[in-house]
């Protein structure tokens, strides 16, 4: 239309927004998935932030997908710490990032190729969503749950540029 449809009054003072997050909850406890990051524009704030929790309930015995200083995007994981593939996003370029997850077993895939370095926890699981506002930001083009493993060639096809 001609005019916005979210519409939130000033009062003639300027106004900075806030930073965006959010949550959503899966219903099943997925041991085996694929979460799909495609984003550009990476701002390197410093230091390290976790920006996709894949968990609501306890990030304790779970992971996520860090911004680490130096713009290195990377999996972590409560038992197996980072994963060590350096993968640089730091040129402010489109890329892709792909973690498969597979009863325990983690593994990564950027732009094409499937990484060298996987990790391990046998308590890994997906039972939610959660964006979180850092210091690392990115814009993200597309974020997708995929409820099973995908083949090695269904992950490099989607990671592809």
């Amino acid at each position: 239309g001609s005019y916005p449809t979210s519409y939130i009054p000033t009062y003639g003072t300027s106004v900075t927004r806030s930073d965006d997050g959010g949550y959503t909850d899966y219903q099943d406890e997925l041991t085996s998935y694929c979460l799909l990051v495609d984003l550009d524009n990476l701002y390197d704030g410093g230091g390290s932030a976790r920006f996709v929790d894949k968990t609501i309930a306890d990030i304790s015995i779970h992971g996520g997908i860090y911004l680490k200083s130096g713009a290195i995007i990377s999996y972590y994981s409560s038992n197996s710490g980072y994963l060590n593939n350096n993968l640089n996003v730091a040129d402010g370029a489109r890329h892709k990032y792909l973690v498969r997850v597979t009863d325990g077993l983690i593994e990564e895939f950027f732009d094409g190729t499937k990484q060298t370095d996987t990790g391990t926890n046998s308590t890994d699981k997906f039972d939610g969503l959660r964006m979180l506002p850092t210091n690392q930001k990115a814009d993200i083009n597309q974020l997708v749950v995929f409820p099973t493993a995908l083949t090695d060639s269904e992950c490099i096809a989607l990671t592809t540029l």
